[in-house]
């Protein structure tokens, strides 16, 4: 007689325990995790370094960050992406900048190389989230190539 076997139930992450969930993605009833608001600050504070380190790259941030530390005041209304807004409030690292740069440059040069025309070219690029600002700094050369400003 065939005996019954039962699924294993997945595995959590490593290091993603309810506290660095809550912290990342922000508070919700299935993963409550902190006493209150003052709580949630406190770690946060306390694993900062750590999950910036894992989770604060490319220009991204956990939801922590906006919550206790970032300047809303400062936050461009009209940003396409959370790169965007970082960028524009100047608090992405020299190397993080480079990242996020050298990622809409990547995706401009796809886009220019797949769309036919500027009209073409620009809806791709908001497909894409690249910043009109940054795309202004851009300008066709003789041989119908785009290429940017400095």
């Amino acid at each position: 007689m065939p005996t019954k076997t039962r699924a294993s139930k997945p595995r959590r992450l490593l290091s993603l325990d309810k506290v660095w969930l809550e912290l990342l993605l922000g508070p919700d009833p299935r993963w409550q995790h902190f006493r209150d608001d003052e709580d949630r600050r406190q770690h946060w504070f306390a694993y900062k370094a750590e999950m910036l380190e894992s989770f604060g790259n490319g220009g991204k941030r956990p939801w922590a960050w906006w919550r206790f530390e970032a300047n809303r005041d400062a936050y461009p209304r009209d940003a396409c992406s959370e790169a965007d807004a970082l960028y524009r409030m100047n608090v992405l690292s020299a190397a993080e900048r480079e990242l996020v740069e050298r990622g809409w440059e990547l995706d401009w040069a796809t886009a220019a190389m797949k769309t036919r025309g500027l009209d073409d070219l620009l809806e791709e690029a908001a497909r894409l989230k690249i910043p009109r600002w940054w795309i202004i700094k851009t300008k066709v050369t003789d041989c119908g190539e785009y290429v940017r400003v400095p």
